[in-house]
């Protein structure tokens, strides 16, 4: 024990022991600086360095734009940017593409290649409609009689009935989906992120049964479909329509909100479905 408590004792009387540190004129050798340091110290000092160099590092990265060069850094905001720049690149490449076509145009026509019509807008003037003959011709009466008398037992010509009928959903707005159906979270819809000021379209025929606005989802359009199917269109900005409207698959019933005008930070519509009383995933209907 007495070999322990010594040998201890001296590992700290050896960290503890200062060393003169000196630094000498070359020319006259007198000292012109020193210090005394020990190894508990040197230690120490080296220790608290890398300590605040490490926190100095760490607080420069987080709140400079060095964090994006960071390999497996991800930023929540990433992915709406990215959708907003891939829908501009998208309309501008669409744009240059028609730019390119009328200048093509009127290159051939400078050139002579195309020759402008000649028709004028009075040449297809018509005087009097009274003189057109829009009743059917005999030969069109006949062709009819012998279509329907051949129809008349296919198959193919039976109507079915409504609910046989296949529903054929189209995208109520262009753009990406940023978040998906989540009935556990009570996110009964999806979210997709677009452009400001985007048309919204009815995404099937149909009438509208409700128009209703709040600070939290902007203008929510609501549309009644054939076999208990309701669209449901919410952060609109304007709506085109009033409630009893019928709509068909395709027209405009709104705009999405301006971001810069409302809460939110970026343009999106969130759409729903519902069947009879459930809400129903859309990307099962719908490609987007």
């Amino acid at each position: 024990m007495a070999n322990k408590k010594s040998s201890s004792k001296t590992l700290w009387q050896k960290l503890r022991f200062r060393y003169r540190v000196s630094i000498l004129n070359e020319n006259t050798l007198t000292e012109t600086f020193h210090i005394r340091l020990s190894r508990l110290s040197v230690f120490l000092i080296i220790s608290a360095f890398a300590i605040i160099s490490f926190l100095l590092l760490s607080v420069l990265i987080f709140i400079t734009p060095i964090k994006h060069y960071l390999p497996g850094y991800t930023d929540a905001t990433i992915r709406t940017d990215l959708v907003e720049e891939v829908l501009l690149v998208d309309s501008l490449a669409q744009q240059l593409a028609l730019q390119e076509q009328q200048l093509t145009v009127v290159k051939e026509i400078v050139a002579g290649n195309i020759v402008v019509d000649s028709l004028t807008p009075d040449s297809l003037t018509i005087t009097d409609w009274k003189t057109l003959a829009l009743d059917k011709s005999q030969q069109e009466k006949e062709f009819c009689e012998s279509f329907e008398q051949t129809e008349r037992y296919n198959l193919g010509s039976i109507v079915m009935p409504q609910e046989a009928v296949a529903q054929v959903f189209i995208k109520p707005v262009k753009g990406v989906v940023t978040r998906t159906f989540d009935p556990e979270k009570r996110h009964f819809g999806v979210d997709v992120a677009t452009s400001a000021d985007e048309v919204v379209i009815a995404t099937l025929d149909g009438t509208i049964v409700a128009t209703d606005y709040s600070l939290e989802n902007g203008y929510t359009i609501s549309i009644q479909h054939a076999n208990d199917f309701i669209s449901i269109y919410k952060n609109c900005e304007r709506i085109l329509k009033n409630t009893g409207d019928q709509v068909l698959a395709g027209d405009a019933v709104g705009f999405v909100s301006n971001a810069s005008q409302t809460r939110i930070s970026k343009p999106y519509l969130h759409f729903e479905i519902w069947q009879k009383g459930t809400p129903i995933n859309p990307t099962d209907y719908i490609i987007f």
